[in-house]
């Protein structure tokens, strides 16, 4: 299971509406796999329903214990801009060096406020 494949993404041509289904992976030979999500960085998220087969097992993996390291800046480390959210630069670094990554990118900010700084700190 250490093998990392790409599995899929939404089309560009996809038009996002209220009631939005998309098939993102189908057919698959039956073995153990594991996912990772990558949900929408600039869309608002209102709910989200995954599907499986009756005869399919899931389980969650249970979040990290480790404390996450939490990057703080503009529209650029929120990844904004990226045309996959896992193109973000703080989703980049977090399969890289295998840590969990807060991201607090937000646009506009990262004006060095101290109440940000506070925050950070705790």
């Amino acid at each position: 299971m250490g093998d990392r494949h790409w599995a899929a993404a939404v089309g560009h041509g996809v038009r996002w509406g209220k009631n939005v289904e998309y098939q993102l992976v189908s057919k698959l030979p039956k073995q153990v796999r594991r996912f990772r999500l990558y949900l929408p960085l600039r869309n608002r998220l209102v709910s989200l329903k995954l599907g499986v087969d009756a005869a399919s097992k899931t389980k969650l993996i249970p979040p990290r214990k480790e404390r996450p390291i939490v990057y703080y800046g503009t529209s650029i480390i929120h990844g904004a801009f990226n045309i996959r959210p896992r193109l973000a630069l703080t989703s980049r670094l977090e399969r890289k060096l295998k840590k969990p990554i807060v991201n607090l990118g937000f646009s506009g900010g990262a004006r060095r406020d101290p109440a940000a700084a506070t925050m950070l700190a705790e």
